[in-house]
């Protein structure tokens, strides 16, 4: 039997809803994009947070809060224009913000700056108690590192749902990216070049030929490209 759909209104419906439900009946559902169709339950209640959509944006310290309901898609349309980014970028933008951060997802920026979790600075879930928690990494002796915080990094939904997180940006100069493509006859040499290239450039992905004894590859590389790189790339063309 299929799950039951249910969109809150706001944080009052939400927490009803979950005194009310049976135990391991419900759980949070972003846009659908985990491996495995992992927010489901059958005959149970999957929450959607569609009604969770604040985006607040703090300039002056490069941070954004934003409601676990929002999509990488819509904060980008916000923030890009504004001369910010996101600090780290799954294989799609049709991810919510909330499931970004249960999943913890990753981008071709891994090497340099982690997780999405790692740029976490706060979050606010509702427990199975429909209580609700403010969460920071640090605890507030600020020695300890808080467990809770860091069992929802990546815990899939299961310390609570998320309501929405407080991360910081990467300031940029433009909307455009300032990309290498290298060929490797090897996989040797590829994996040294990527290697190498990890000073000078934020982020990387290889392709390998799996086919090819050598492993020949593709290597790709890129930044954030700058008001002087567009300016040097339209002086170069004519």
């Amino acid at each position: 039997m299929l799950p039951q759909l249910i969109k809150p209104k706001n944080l009052e419906e939400l927490k009803l809803i979950i005194k009310n439900a049976e135990p391991f009946s419900i759980i949070a559902r972003g846009l659908g994009r985990s491996y495995g169709d992992a927010a489901q339950l059958n005959n149970s209640k999957v929450i959607l947070l569609n009604e969770f959509n604040k985006i607040d944006l703090n300039y002056e310290d490069a941070t954004v809060t934003v409601g676990a309901g929002v999509s990488l898609e819509e904060l980008l349309h916000f923030i890009v224009p504004k001369g910010f980014f996101i600090p780290v970028s799954p294989g799609t933008c049709k991810v919510t913000v909330g499931g970004a951060i249960a999943s913890d997802v990753r981008g071709k920026n891994h090497h340099i700056d982690g997780s999405f979790g790692n740029h976490v600075k706060k979050l606010v879930i509702v427990d199975g108690n429909a209580e609700v928690n403010v969460l920071s990494p640090i605890n507030s002796d600020g020695r300890n590192i808080n467990d809770k915080f860091w069992a929802t990094i990546g815990g899939m939904g299961l310390t609570g749902i998320i309501l929405e997180a407080t991360f910081s940006l990467i300031p940029i100069e433009s909307s455009y990216m300032k990309v290498d493509t290298l060929r490797f006859n090897d996989l040797d040499s590829l994996m040294e070049a990527m290697v190498k290239s990890e000073s000078e450039f934020r982020y990387s992905v290889a392709w390998v030929d799996s086919l090819d004894r050598k492993g020949r590859g593709v290597l790709s590389l890129g930044n954030h490209a700058k008001i002087d790189d567009l300016n040097n790339r339209e002086s170069s063309n004519p």
